[in-house]
């Protein structure tokens, strides 16, 4: 999935940092490429990791490429014609990107939060709050620790019913696999001053 993100790194450094032109990225709903060896149909999680990794490195938008090229159901319509497995979690990333929209549309905090581990993040703030959205870049997973310049006493992890406590000014999470995806809410935080 953080193949994703990185597509997005590269579109924005290949364009002059005065124009500002928003980026979208396309995001696999599918099967992408007939009935070559060793290609499967995105899942849910892939598909969550996929878009998320996208909007943490500055994807302004996400159009879904809606074709299956191979797999039992080749069609043009993956998610009216064979994507019950998708649809659920299509349905809970979209709600996700609703809610968090006003979140999403400010700016990135470039510097207040440093992380180690297998992950890639971005910070945002909205109305004084701070936000971390964070997703796997290895395979594997791993834990990742997460120090806070604005400081902070609970990082809420949104729609995951459970909190972190902030100890001077960190935190620590696992991320279970390549597809993992933690969104922060940091509780107590200061605004970094911006």
């Amino acid at each position: 999935a953080a193949n994703y993100g990185w597509t997005i790194d590269r579109l924005r450094n290949l364009q002059d940092p005065a124009s500002r032109i928003p980026v979208w990225a396309f995001v696999e709903n599918g099967h992408p490429s007939g009935d070559v060896p060793n290609t499967t149909t995105i899942t849910g999680p892939e598909l969550k990791a996929a878009v998320w990794s996208s909007l943490i490195h500055g994807a302004r938008g996400i159009i879904y490429f809606n074709h299956n090229f191979g797999g039992p159901c080749v069609t043009q319509h993956v998610i009216r014609d064979c994507g019950k497995d998708i649809v659920p979690t299509l349905s809970t990333v979209n709600k996700q990107i609703m809610t968090l929209a006003p979140v999403l549309n400010a700016p990135f905090l470039d510097g207040p939060t440093l992380t180690t581990g297998p992950n890639d993040q971005a910070t945002k703030l909205h109305n004084g709050k701070v936000y971390v959205f964070a997703g796997a870049n290895k395979n594997t997973g791993g834990e990742a620790t997460f120090t806070l310049k604005c400081g902070g006493s609970t990082a809420v992890v949104i729609d995951e019913n459970r909190t972190i406590p902030i100890v001077d000014g960190n935190f620590t999470d696992n991320f279970a696999d390549g597809n993992a995806v933690h969104l922060y809410s940091i509780e107590g935080g200061g605004s970094c001053g911006f």
